[in-house]
């Protein structure tokens, strides 16, 4: 299937259950980050994980688990790289920059 710039996620409880549901897909653009989540980007070949500054506590030490479980669901490569970033922190990802250069 064809992902373009990947597939966005958000990670969120503020249902009260941690939910990860899309919001984006092909054509990436920055506003898509939301400060209050944790982002989720599927690239395949990698993942991005990007923490919002006002992310909730259960969001922020869940993320990581939830790109590990996401790829075992999905029967993906358990070594694909998954990145992490936080907002308002330089990031230095060429890939990164180029998807969200808007």
């Amino acid at each position: 299937p064809e992902i373009g710039e990947g597939i966005l996620y958000k990670l969120s409880d503020s249902t009260g259950d941690l939910q990860m549901t899309e919001v984006g897909r092909e054509d990436l653009r920055r506003y898509m980050l939301d400060t209050n989540e944790v982002m989720i980007l599927d690239r395949i070949a990698e993942i991005f994980i990007w923490v919002g500054n006002k992310a909730s506590e259960v969001e922020r030490r869940s993320a990581f688990r939830t790109a590990t479980n996401f790829l075992k669901t999905n029967n993906r490569d358990p070594k694909t790289p998954i990145h992490m970033y936080k907002e308002g922190v330089a990031i230095n990802n060429p890939l990164w920059n180029k998807i969200f250069d808007d």
